[in-house]
């Protein structure tokens, strides 16, 4: 099987808002920094607040965002990111 990913993880707020159990092979972790996440929501939804933030903590992460604002907050953090239908910034 070929990967395109290592893993896949994504935070407590964003697994809330699917609202299905999520498979066992995306991983759940929480924000440390979450100052930094709360200063995120004044900018952003919680979700993608909660994504941008951990993606600021994980070293060599791609985020997956399609919400517009959320994309051009990661742009001007320089963070790599892909829509759910492809094309890296």
């Amino acid at each position: 099987m070929n990967k395109v990913y290592n893993s896949i993880v994504t935070t407590p707020q964003i697994a809330a808002e699917f609202g299905e159990q999520l498979p066992d092979w995306i991983h759940i972790k929480e924000v440390k920094d979450i100052k930094y996440q709360e200063f995120l929501e004044t900018h952003v939804d919680w979700g993608e607040a909660s994504a941008i933030a951990l993606a600021k903590e994980l070293t060599g992460s791609i985020l997956l965002l399609d919400d517009l604002k959320a994309r051009k907050l990661a742009i001007k953090l320089n963070l790599k990111f892909t829509g759910s239908l492809g094309g890296f910034s």
